[in-house]
């Protein structure tokens, strides 16, 4: 569906400088709140599988956004929605495709001394190292990108302005999608609000619509990529039986344990 242009001048750098906002607290405080769903311990091996990390952030990214984006002079409720729509589910794709391996997180457990291996803590902290699964083997960066500049196309074919001014979206238990609020959400969008606060009189901008959306995806890319390298997998602990155990081997290795942790990775996204 075309997106309806208002009849205000849409200032793209203070729009990309609030994406970079909304998206700077979201993806730090998903960081801080990321946890092993599902996990596996063979030997000394942790695995974390496509879809095991996630994160009790209090909300999700695509709410963030819109709550900070509407505060932009002349932006409209279809330009925010389609916006915070295509990153959200670039951003999800990306943390639910990645797969985490970590070869000796627990030496102990390749020579147990016991039937069941104890809950043990990994042996230290790792570099940050994800795989990918073959569907998502590509860089997010052309992908959010082509998202993004099909938003300012869309925008461009609209044919001459409308009189629909931005309206702000209320957010509230009852108007959010189910799943999307949690408790505690209200600080994170305090955090966020505080970190742009729109200018009506601000300069035209110099930023064309399409060169706004790659800024952003570019953007969004490097502090992506900046993040992955000097993070680390911390907290990590590990049980599991060990089958092969009898009075005359007494020490095994540790077969489809169970893998937990809270607050699992470390750094900041910025």
């Amino acid at each position: 569906m075309p997106i309806i242009q208002t009849n205000q001048q849409i200032n793209w750098e203070s729009f990309v400088n609030a994406a970079k906002s909304a998206t700077t607290t979201y993806v730090n405080d998903w960081i801080i709140n990321t946890y092993i769903r599902v996990g596996t311990v063979d030997g000394p091996t942790a695995k974390v599988p496509r879809g095991g990390l996630e994160s009790r952030t209090a909300i999700d990214l695509s709410v963030l956004l819109r709550s900070v984006l509407v505060q932009v002079p002349g932006i409209s409720s279809q330009i925010t929605d389609e916006f915070a729509k295509q990153v959200w589910r670039t951003w999800k794709q990306w943390y639910q495709e990645c797969e985490i391996f970590i070869p000796m997180a627990f030496p102990a457990f390749a020579a147990y001394p016991g039937l069941y291996a104890a809950l043990t803590p990994m042996l230290i902290g790792f570099p940050f190292v994800l795989g990918f699964a073959p569907t998502g083997n590509k860089c997010l960066n052309p992908i959010l990108k082509q998202k993004l500049i099909k938003i300012a196309q869309d925008l461009a074919q609209t044919a001459h302005p409308q009189s629909h001014h931005a309206t702000p979206h209320v957010f509230n238990r009852n108007n959010v999608a189910a799943g999307s609020w949690k408790s505690g959400a209200a600080h994170t969008f305090q955090q966020a609000n505080t970190g742009y606060n729109a200018n009506p009189n601000a300069p035209a901008s110099e930023l064309t619509p399409q060169k706004a959306m790659e800024n952003y995806a570019d953007w969004f890319e490097d502090y992506l990529s900046g993040w992955k390298r000097g993070a680390n997998i911390v907290n990590l602990l590990g049980e599991g039986p060990i089958p092969t155990y009898s009075p005359i081997t007494p020490i095994g290795s540790v077969v489809n344990g169970k893998l937990r942790g809270e607050r699992v990775l470390t750094g900041r996204f910025g």
